[in-house]
């Protein structure tokens, strides 16, 4: 069963994340100038660029703890009202000043029943 984001820090990601969607199709540009697409797969999947800037050492302490008990599990999170589940991909990258931390981090998704939901 997947892990659930912490409803604590969910609502502290930043505005400026960026939200990367891929479509799962592949584009191939044949010699005329055609294009031949082909469907990879069912999901709709989205690469979240995460940023958490200002977080208290406690926060910081919750969202570390909980990379490292799901660093290889699926995850997932409501973002804006949408349902994704997934993977982080790679590490996370933190910085301090004073005693705010900012993390950054990349999540990778698919969009949970996004067919129904629009």
């Amino acid at each position: 069963m997947p892990a659930a984001f912490p409803t604590a820090l969910a609502g502290l990601l930043e505005r400026k994340s960026v939200f990367e969607h891929d479509n799962n199709v592949k584009t191939t540009l044949m010699d005329d100038g055609e294009a031949v697409q082909m469907v990879m797969g069912d999901s709709v999947w989205v690469t979240v660029r995460c940023i958490f800037g200002s977080l208290t050492a406690g926060e910081y302490a919750t969202l570390r703890a909980f990379f490292i008990a799901n660093r290889t599990g699926l995850v997932t999170w409501t973002i804006d009202g949408v349902d994704y589940e997934g993977r982080f991909t790679g590490g996370w990258r933190y910085s301090q000043v004073g005693n705010r931390y900012s993390v950054t981090f990349t999540y990778r998704a698919k969009e949970v029943c996004w067919g129904s939901m629009r």
